[in-house]
């Protein structure tokens, strides 16, 4: 039973990072985000925005 709900927490975790990396690039119309990794898990997004006129 405890394992059932250490997948379910992974897929949770797994699902607000995508939602978090999704927002950023919508709102970004040119810049950059950056996804630093470690030890296979993605443990920050960083994002830049750029103003062209």
């Amino acid at each position: 039973m405890a394992e059932k709900i250490i997948k379910n927490q992974k897929i949770n975790d797994d699902t607000a990072i995508w939602k978090e990396l999704k927002k950023q690039v919508d709102n970004i119309d040119y810049g950059s985000v950056l996804i630093t990794i470690h030890d296979g898990r993605i443990v920050q997004l960083e994002s830049s925005l750029k103003i062209r006129f």
